[in-house]
């Protein structure tokens, strides 16, 4: 107990409770605030919700009424005339209400209406907007809510207590609250180690286990601290701000493939707390582990960091999901979806946690580092030095040997490189497990094409045609004619399909690719109806008029460049998709992006994967851990910014050389990144095209100009254009490059006012993330001047920022000059800072 009492206060004297209640109440109280900024808009929201209904159930009732003026209507569509018009009645209340904010009365109005909608569906009714799934969704939470005499909240963006606590919870309870509370804590027996106070340790009369297991509970102690923090901030807000009462039993929908289950918002929490303590008591007990074999801090970390990624994707690529799958404890929210044992999931975490500290108790000690780095460096070319050479150039050059002989920059390539390495080699085999599955269902659709939908089509025309023969009616037989027309046009069509696969897939395999483009445009234009607008034999419900016009543009594209296909790729998924916002739309959504998402591991195609994946986030992350201590990094226990300062170089030029030298790492080693994974997929699959075409949306701004000379489209007259892939890469690399002289100068802006270097690197992760989201959120007329709006060089290298924001400014040329510019100011004003200081 009294080691236990001995590690909290070093942590507590270290500050590190103190910056994690920090980072959690600037997190919570600006998401908090980003919410209530939502509420005016929140009846609007629920009132535009009920349109769609409105206009299914006027079209329906303008349709059975005109049968009646006909005096067409049939007994049974008469009984769904009358719950038609109960369903409209039900509808004006609840909109009525709405209008008049009577969110209480909401869910039984509702129930009024679903009842009904259900009549109606009972007397072979059909109502397109709420069917299936949606439907089902909607009956369950409108059961649940009157039975627990619930009010209607804002559940995208909750101020409830409940709500906003489990908002909150499912981002805070998860992979990123591990990696906070790692980055924190994460050094609490690695730092022991580094600076030789573990040998004091083990001069007292103290079990080396004692020690090991006092660190262990003080970092569950942490841990439950943060659970504690959590829950009480997520709470106390919404009640001291809102007044708000805090309802347990609010329902939480869950939806697992085509199934809903609803469990209350205490269910829904517990066990997202029970398997994020999970997550963490074996995250703990990993870091411990790896602790006692590398001796220094960042190693450590990194190698900690390492196991835990490369294991989660190991269990995402496999699918081993089960209790005893150490890294499957991570994937919280799948584990909640999927409805397995969830009690199950907290014994084995403990289990698991048993046996690693169990094994690090009785792991020997290791002296070495990462790559066996040596401690006892010698002098660097014997001693010798240039004098020649400028104040700046000797510091630039300081900070580099400094960086070397640490060794901390070779651990990070060597990282790196696994990484890029083991990831390529995943892709690979994605990229050839989908090819060959697609050829598969080509082959598969051809067969069944031949041996099943023309028979039964031919067999079809034969009885009309039987029919037309034998009747001498001039209307029937005009009436027969059409589907005779229609039906043989299938039959045309559906043979023409199989000759363009036989076809597109005996040329490809010849390394003819236009023959292969022309049956993915076949493709698009038979399922967008384009073969049989007029009679719609073939059923068809692809509703996505920008998608259609993109697909087949860039089948164009590639027949007239001569692209050799990526897979599978016949349709384009585009931002201006809509598939409602419903959960079956959801649903149907990711199963069309990932049916038609584009996996190819060519040179140049698994570089834009690099962007696409947001990939060239963990390097940044991993080098500003690395290098962004700035001027801070030099303070601390050791300060040798006091030696620093006996040197004959001012503190600019400490400074500036920190700087140049950062940048320097940094952009040398994203371009022996990019270079290797290029290598990489030219060696095993091919170099790729430079031409293939890469999406850019324009916006309405862009479309509406003098001189645009894109594609117009009849969605709303959004545009785009097609650019080739690798002009899209130099973009997306000019615009990298810039980003990380930002994040280096921006984390030396911070250090020459904050001398802790944990604290430099939060606050620089807590500008950047904020001033993003401000950018998109606050700053959409000028966010083309935010350096922060540039953090996601993918959507703005290919227009989608510049759309969603309507302001055509935001692109590359803007982008690299106002991160230049940035970065320019924030040099100058850290230099007046510290001249001053």
């Amino acid at each position: 107990m009294n080691l236990l009492k001995f590690e909290i206060k070093k942590i507590w004297r270290q500050k590190k409770i103190f910056w994690l209640l920090l980072i959690l109440i600037l997190f919570m109280s600006f998401q908090y605030y980003q919410n209530t900024l939502h509420q005016d808009s929140f009846i609007d929201r629920l009132y535009e919700s009920t349109e769609p209904l409105k206009a299914n159930v006027t079209e329906i009732e303008r349709e059975l009424d005109e049968k009646r003026v006909n005096n067409q209507l049939n007994e049974l569509e008469k009984q769904q005339s009358v719950y038609i018009k109960d369903m409209k009645a039900a509808l004006q209340h609840w909109r009525s209400a709405i209008y008049s904010e009577e969110l209480h009365n909401l869910p039984q109005l509702e129930h009024e209406f679903l009842k009904s909608l259900q009549n109606y569906l009972n007397k072979d009714g059909e109502f397109e907007a709420l069917t299936g799934l949606n439907l089902e969704y909607v009956i369950l939470k409108n059961t649940w809510m009157i039975d627990h005499n619930l009010s209607i909240e804002d559940e995208d963006y909750p101020i409830s207590p409940h709500l906003f606590m489990l908002e909150t919870g499912d981002l805070l309870f998860g992979v990123l609250g591990i990696i906070l509370l790692l980055l924190i804590f994460g050094n609490i027996l690695s730092i022991e180690r580094e600076q030789q106070t573990w040998f004091t340790l083990k001069t007292q009369p103290i079990k080396k286990s004692s020690i090991i297991l006092s660190k262990y509970f003080t970092l569950i102690s942490m841990l439950f601290l943060y659970v504690v923090v959590v829950v009480f901030i997520g709470m106390l807000l919404p009640i001291i701000l809102n007044d708000h009462h805090l309802l347990l039993n609010y329902p939480q929908i869950i939806f697992s493939e085509n199934k809903i289950r609803i469990i209350s918002s205490l269910t829904y929490f517990l066990f997202k707390t029970l398997l994020f303590f999970g997550a963490g008591i074996i995250s703990f007990s990993l870091l411990l582990l790896i602790s006692m074999v590398f001796k220094k801090s960042f190693s450590s970390l990194i190698a900690t960091f390492f196991v835990l990624l490369i294991g989660h994707y190991l269990t995402t690529i496999t699918d081993f999901s089960a209790p005893m799958n150490l890294f499957h404890h991570y994937q919280l929210g799948d584990i909640i979806i999927e409805n397995r044992d969830i009690w199950y999931y907290p014994l084995f975490a403990v289990l698991w946690a048993i046996l690693i500290v169990l094994i690090t108790l009785y792991i020997p000690e290791r002296q070495a580092d990462l790559l066996n780095a040596q401690y006892q460096k010698s002098v660097f070319n014997s001693g010798d030095t240039n004098s020649k050479r400028g104040a700046l150039i000797n510091t630039v050059i300081f900070e580099l040997r400094k960086l070397f002989r640490k060794g901390y920059f070779l651990q990070v390539i060597s990282i790196l490189f696994l990484l890029i390495v083991i990831g390529y080699f995943f892709l690979n085999q994605e990229a050839d497990k989908i090819e060959t599955e697609y050829f598969k269902q080509l082959n598969d659709e051809a067969v069944a094409i031949q041996e099943e939908m023309i028979p039964m089509y031919e067999k079809k025309l034969f009885e009309y045609e039987d029919r037309y023969e034998k009747t001498n009616d001039k209307s029937e037989r005009e009436y027969i004619k059409k589907y005779i027309d229609g039906t043989t046009q299938v039959i045309n069509l559906y043979k023409e399909r199989v000759e363009k696969i036989e076809k597109g897939v005996k040329e490809y395999e010849l390394g003819n690719w236009e023959a292969f483009h022309e049956l993915q445009l076949f493709t698009i234009k038979l399922v967008n109806g384009d073969f049989d607008e007029s009679l719609h034999y073939i059923e068809h419900n692809f509703d996505h008029q920008f998608q259609y016009e993109v697909s087949v543009e860039e089948k164009e594209w590639s027949i007239k460049n001569n692209i050799q296909p990526i897979f599978p790729g016949e349709f384009r998924p585009t931002v201006h998709d809509d598939w409602g916002d419903n959960p079956q739309g959801e649903i149907n959504r990711d199963a069309w992006e990932e049916r038609n998402h584009k996996v190819n591991s060519s040179g140049l195609y698994t570089l834009y994967h690099f962007y696409e994946y947001y990939l060239y986030l963990i390097p940044l992350g991993l080098f500003l851990f690395l290098l962004g201590g700035g001027y801070a990094a030099e303070r601390g226990k050791k300060n040798t910014i006091h030696f620093l300062q006996t040197q004959p170089i001012s503190k600019t030029t400490i400074f500036l050389g920190k700087i140049l030298s950062s940048s320097l790492i940094f952009i040398v080693s994203y371009i022996g990144l990019m270079v290797l994974l290029l290598f990489l997929g030219t060696i095993t699959d091919r170099f790729g095209d430079w031409n293939f075409p890469i999406l850019h949306y324009d916006s309405l701004s862009s479309t509406s100009s003098v001189g645009y000379t894109g594609t117009i489209t009849d969605y709303e007259n959004y545009g785009f254009h097609f650019t080739p892939l690798g002009n899209y890469l130099l973009k997306c690399i000019g615009l990298l490059f810039m980003l990380t002289i930002l994040v280096i100068t921006l984390s030396g802006f911070i250090s020459t006012f904050i001398k802790n270097t944990f604290a430099v690197m939060v606050f620089t992760v807590l500008v950047l993330v904020s001033g993003h989201f401000i950018s998109i959120e606050y700053l959409s007329k000028w966010a083309f001047l935010s350096p922060f709006i540039y953090l996601d060089l993918f959507k703005v290298s290919n227009g989608t920022m510049a759309t969603l924001l309507d302001q055509s400014l935001i692109n590359t040329t803007m982008g690299i000059v106002t991160l230049f510019v940035s970065s320019c100011l924030l040099v100058y004003f850290s230099c007046i800072i510290l001249k001053r200081d």
